[in-house]
């Protein structure tokens, strides 16, 4: 605010309001272009490093219910309908959430309480009660965690800029993916906890780099001469609705595939752990690929008929 009021009234700014600003913000006025470069790569270290926490739980549990909990197809469905009943709700409020508390400390509580519920996972690695009672928890905190840490990732950014921000940032999450299945078949092969326990190491590894970040992301303002135009923002407006309703789909049959995976590779193809987690590693690199195409062809942006497409190829 105090910032805002200077630049407002054209008063030149103290040293340490100006050191923050360096620090801190995305309006190249104040930042050096390698400031921003290596405050975006810790941005995107973050979502790396989270993401490949949250897979281990998010997907390797399923192997992990498998191979030691002795879970059936069935138990582990459910498993997944409670998990998706966890994160939804936690993602489309988490933003309201941080009207009451600043972004970083929304951010900091939930990368303990999901460190947390790992690291009570790995301390009664046996206990059905436990094991479910604390995913359900780690995914409500996954599903407040993500779109929190993506209003830091565009915060301050014209929409061009924001577009090849989002496309590093879906290349970091989804490069993750198959390296933690891969992690995940080596670590239930050594013992029970492993698992469990490097998610919530890799969970206590972000406190660190969020502790760093500020305690809001700045975004433009509604009257920047970069924001769209109100035809833009209506015809992106229809976009983001169309593309929810095919994430939603998306999301819905990865939701029933993953928990079946240990089943059919296991018992129907009579593939062990290892095996099993590296096969479903190869759904990680092919959308890790497919980003890398979109990031490269940017012909797909703002035209419906992609949209159209993806929706329409998911069956």
């Amino acid at each position: 605010v105090k910032s805002a009021k200077c630049l407002k009234s054209h008063k030149p700014l103290n040293p340490k309001t100006a050191h923050l600003l360096r620090l801190w913000t995305f309006d190249s006025r104040f930042a050096s272009p390698m400031t921003l470069t290596r405050r975006f790569c810790m941005l995107l270290g973050i979502t790396a490093v989270a993401s490949t926490s949250t897979i281990l739980i998010g997907r390797g549990l399923y192997f992990y219910t498998d191979h030691y909990l002795d879970f059936t197809k069935t138990q582990n469905l459910r498993l997944a309908l409670g998990c998706g009943l966890a994160f939804a709700p936690a993602a489309i409020f988490s933003h309201h959430l941080c009207r009451w508390a600043v972004e970083k400390k929304v951010l900091l509580w939930t990368i303990v309480g999901y460190s947390l519920c790992a690291l009570a996972m790995a301390v009664f690695p046996s206990s059905m009660a436990v094991v479910v009672v604390a995913a359900l928890l780690a995914s409500m905190f996954t599903g407040t965690f993500w779109p929190v840490l993506e209003s830091y990732i565009h915060a301050g950014l014209a929409p061009g800029q924001t577009i090849r921000a989002v496309g590093w940032f879906s290349l970091a999450w989804a490069s993750a993916m198959p390296l933690a299945m891969l992690l995940t078949g080596f670590l239930l092969e050594h013992s029970q906890p492993a698992l469990l326990l490097s998610a919530a190491v890799l969970g206590l590894a972000l406190l660190p780099m969020a502790a760093l970040l500020p305690p809001r992301p700045t975004h433009l303002p509604d009257d920047h001469p970069h924001r769209p135009s109100p035809g833009q923002m209506a015809h992106l407006r229809a976009l983001l609705h169309g593309g929810r309703w095919s994430l939603i789909s998306s999301y819905a049959m990865l939701s029933i595939l993953a928990p079946l995976m240990p089943e059919i590779f296991k018992s129907d193809l009579g593939l062990d752990t290892s095996q099993a987690t590296a096969l479903t590693s190869i759904h990680g690199i092919m959308r890790f690929c497919t980003f890398v195409f979109m990031h490269l062809y940017g012909g797909w942006h703002g035209k419906a008929r992609w949209t159209l497409v993806s929706a329409l190829g998911l069956p």
